[in-house]
């Protein structure tokens, strides 16, 4: 890889170079010659790849305790609360949200306080390990054992965010929904919509790869719906 992709193999370089532990692939070798970067990985290819999630899926959950108990390698950033919350601004211009036909103008009504004061609750910031980008397409079931690639955006921070945004991706990709809940999961999804909603709405990296746009939009649509059931209103769609 080059460019941008060879910088994101090179954190991953360094984090799988500095983790113990059975919930990441095991880092067979690598190359890095200045130009060119190469990682060599364990052979995940016989592993179950969700969607659709397996019916136990409480290796994941797991999985994420083994990696929050673990220590954060050194030189690892650390989540930050943003320096403006979303809700707000997206508020001030709602017809764009409604644009993308993720809820109705009467929903919004009603929610927008809830998501707002949910957002300002939410606190990314700990001392834990984080993997911070936990969906279908960075899990594998093998055995016994749930296996999390992409670690180029590993964070220290609040283990609560990795155990969000799985329970999101659960329910964004109609998984086993979780029999618990965790702690603030309103404020992860006050946080987390309005994080979602503003990158649809080009608030966020102009490079974004705009094939990931509808993967987006579906999980804006899991996570609004997800706090539609918190905050007792109904669909967003109604």
């Amino acid at each position: 890889a080059q460019g941008l992709d060879a910088e994101a193999i090179r954190r991953e370089i360094a984090v799988l170079s500095a983790l113990g532990g059975s919930f990441h692939p095991q880092l067979l070798g690598w190359h890095d010659d200045g130009d060119l970067v190469v990682a060599v990985l364990e052979d995940l290819s016989s592993a179950l790849w969700p969607p659709p999630y397996p019916a136990d899926s409480n290796s994941a959950f797991a999985a994420l305790d083994l990696i929050a108990d673990h220590p954060v390698p050194d030189g690892l950033p650390s989540l930050m609360i943003p320096p403006e919350r979303r809700w707000p601004t997206i508020a001030s211009n709602p017809r764009r949200l409604l644009d993308l036909n993720v809820c109705t103008a009467q929903w919004l009504d009603r929610a927008l306080e809830h998501l707002v004061g949910a957002e300002a609750s939410f606190d990314p910031v700990g001392d834990r390990l984080v993997h911070n980008d936990i969906w279908a397409g960075n899990i594998a079931f093998i055995d016994e054992r749930c296996v999390l690639i992409d670690w180029s955006e590993a964070r220290r921070g609040s283990r609560w965010v990795d155990v969000g945004f799985l329970t999101l991706s659960l329910r964004s990709e109609a998984g086993p929904a979780p029999s618990e809940r965790f702690p603030n999961d309103d404020g992860f999804v006050g946080w987390w919509s309005a994080d979602l909603a503003y990158r649809l709405l080009g608030g966020l990296q102009p490079w974004i790869d705009a094939s990931i746009l509808p993967g987006l939009h579906q999980d804006l649509v899991a996570a609004l719906a997800w706090a539609s059931e918190l905050f007792d209103l109904p669909s967003p769609t109604t």
